[in-house]
């Protein structure tokens, strides 16, 4: 195996450091802090990964590959919870990202399971995701996926880019470049 760093692996998994500034924080009650630093995500369209904080109800805080730059809605703090294990925060709500692996069914006719979305206030499994060389892989041990072939809405809200915890397989979609 390779010897790297943590922010190497981060970049492997296509995390972009987008701010030298880090900071001591504890999760969870029962981890130690952890340094944490300031990540933007990149998807294979070339987008930067935005948490939706307009959208509202079951939607609010979805993530999508749909920013030409980094702005508040693409800022996340991203802490290591053991090797190979990170949790995401969002910058702009301060919530953790969440893999929704209890949604079913579609919205407009497009799948929704394993949905991420800026929306829980502790760290459980759904808020744990793996890293693994050049993707993230959630709870339901799948890899996050930009979905770059969603078109149209859903109650006013757009799902191209829409991440989800769905391929088995690492492909273009589940990889997330560094800027």
């Amino acid at each position: 195996m390779r010897r790297n760093t943590l922010v190497r692996l981060l970049l492997c998994a296509a995390l972009s450091v987008t701010a030298a500034a880090t900071a001591m924080v504890s999760t969870t009650p029962a981890q130690a802090s952890t340094t944490c630093s300031t990540v933007s995500l990149k998807a294979a369209n070339g987008l930067y990964v935005s948490a939706e904080l307009g959208y509202t109800g079951d939607d609010y805080g979805m993530l999508r590959a749909r920013a030409a730059s980094v702005g508040p809605w693409e800022q996340f703090e991203e802490c290591p919870l053991g090797p190979y294990t990170i949790t995401l925060r969002s910058e702009a709500n301060g919530l953790y990202v969440s893999a929704e692996l209890g949604y079913t069914g579609t919205e407009n006719g497009m799948q929704i399971y394993g949905m991420l979305r800026a929306r829980a206030t502790s760290v459980g499994p759904w808020e744990e995701f793996q890293t693994d060389n050049e993707a993230l892989k959630a709870a339901n041990y799948l890899y996050v996926t930009a979905e770059l072939g969603y078109t149209g809405t859903y109650n006013g809200m757009a799902l191209n880019g829409m991440l989800r915890a769905r391929a088995t397989s690492i492909g273009p979609w589940e990889q997330f470049l560094g800027q």
